[in-house]
């Protein structure tokens, strides 16, 4: 099990370097951080140069890239093969550059209570569209799970995945509220088919008087919101039959960009993490000088 970040970046974060994405590397590292996350587009789109910057930081600092994959999956069958051919074609250099793990789906466009097209239809589109990509992902070594995204509960993933070979699930807890279900609850569905898994904690604020009734979220450190992390967590540990594979990510949004205070809320963020997972290598601040020169 590795543990990476993934997004938010307040300029306190990215003072390592003048170069944005090698500065991101660089704080991975300093923080013990093993991955982040990366578009396929944006990685096909990056100058030659700079890829390789960034490909060489990479195997110096033992890091690695997630690959996250958004194409129309809706789109015309005509539209959406071509998309998927040119996919194809990009996957095997790119995964490489990126030395990436694993490559994850990301889905928009429709939800789950959508009318039309139908939930049924729409996971039917869905397995049609992720099989040729998941195969190939599958044999480069970085297979392919599609996440939530607030769009569909964790039992339409599951569904998902029976029907597309070699798919799994990315869990994200903070889009579980979204369509209606607890991320304990998530967590314990998603188990057996989980590849990754992206800890974020959010404070619930219930407006029961307004017209219609709201849930209100706000971003929170991890361990300082209502999501039950640590239940969370020991559901995964329990359910996941390769649990020591997994990667793990954690997404932090914080709550004030002034100052040090990003950094203060990293801490805290950090500090749970390692009492959730006392083995995770993540570094305390006053160690960060001897990391990522």
């Amino acid at each position: 099990m590795t543990w990476g970040y993934s997004h938010v970046w307040p300029g306190q974060f990215l003072d390592l370097d003048a170069e944005p994405w090698i500065a991101k590397l660089k704080f991975l590292a300093r923080h013990g951080f093993k991955h982040t996350v990366i578009s396929l587009r944006d990685l096909a789109d990056m100058p030659e140069k700079l890829r390789t910057c960034v490909h060489a930081e990479l195997q110096r600092l033992d890091l690695a890239l997630v690959v996250h994959i958004g194409l129309d999956w809706f789109a015309p069958p005509e539209a959406a093969l071509e998309q998927i051919q040119s996919t194809k074609e990009l996957l095997p250099r790119l995964v490489k550059v990126a030395r990436a793990p694993l490559c994850v789906a990301q889905v928009d466009r429709y939800h789950r209570f959508c009318r039309e097209p139908s939930l049924d239809h729409q996971l039917t589109t869905l397995s049609t569209a992720l099989a040729p990509l998941s195969k190939v992902c599958q044999k480069l070594g970085a297979p392919l799970a599609v996440e939530n995204g607030g769009r569909y509960r964790t039992i339409d993933l599951v569904r998902l995945c029976e029907a597309t070979p070699h798919l799994g699930i990315f869990l994200d807890t903070g889009d579980c509220a979204l369509v209606g279900e607890t991320p304990v609850q998530a967590c314990a569905i998603a188990a057996p088919k989980l590849l990754g898994f992206r800890l974020k904690d959010q404070r619930l604020t219930p407006r029961p008087c307004a017209h219609p009734p709201t849930l209100e979220m706000h971003d929170a450190p991890a361990g300082e919101g209502d999501l039950e992390l640590t239940a969370c967590f020991e559901q995964i540990r329990t359910g996941c039959p390769h649990f020591g594979k997994l990667l793990m990510e954690v997404g932090l949004v914080p709550h004030d960009f002034s100052g040090d205070e990003p950094l203060r809320e990293l801490e805290r963020t950090l500090q749970f993490l390692r009492r959730l997972e006392p083995a995770a290598g993540l570094q305390r601040r006053r160690s960060s000088a001897r990391s990522a020169a």
